[in-house]
């Protein structure tokens, strides 16, 4: 489309709503759960499966699938949001007490190096391990299968602007 620019930034829920908030970006997509109440949003046809994403050679590949007990021994890498991390451990009854959780992180992607070359695992959406496409990281996702929206939210300031008002 002529005329129409785009300026794209990835960050986590919270650092986009902030981006959001402060008039920074007109329209993000996030990850539920997402706290919209204060925007305008609209749920995508799309949605996230966790799961547990590790090396494809670690012995835990070999089961079909994982256990909770399984999960309080790995060092395990997640995101940084508090809200996240609750709603995962809810979803997937983890008493988080117990999590072994030496790293968290605001962008996926850098987790990837931890996972290919040293022993932690991403507890991460199936498009985080789709990124890594190299194929030596396999999503173990059979008992965790938690899937999750993703929203188009857009801050709630009066009138939509007219570039926006096909989506909402």
């Amino acid at each position: 489309m002529r005329g129409v620019h785009f300026a794209l930034f990835d960050g986590d829920g919270d650092s986009l709503r902030e981006r959001l908030d402060q008039g920074a970006e007109d329209i993000v997509a996030l990850v539920e759960p997402v706290e919209a109440v204060k925007y305008n949003y609209m749920r995508l046809p799309v949605r996230e499966e966790w799961g547990i994403i590790m090396k494809k050679d670690d012995p835990l590949t070999r089961r079909d699938v994982l256990t909770r007990e399984d999960l309080y021994d790995l060092p395990l890498i997640v995101g940084r949001r508090g809200i996240m991390r609750d709603s995962v451990s809810d979803v997937l009854k983890l008493d988080q007490t117990k999590l072994n959780i030496p790293i968290t992180i605001n962008l996926p992607m850098v987790s990837r190096d931890l996972v290919v070359n040293h022993h932690y695992n991403h507890l991460g959406i199936r498009g985080v391990y789709e990124m890594y496409k190299d194929g030596t990281i396999p999503c173990q996702v059979d008992t965790y299968k938690n899937e999750n929206t993703i929203f188009l939210i857009q801050p709630n300031r009066g009138n939509i602007p007219p570039r926006f008002g096909h989506f909402f």
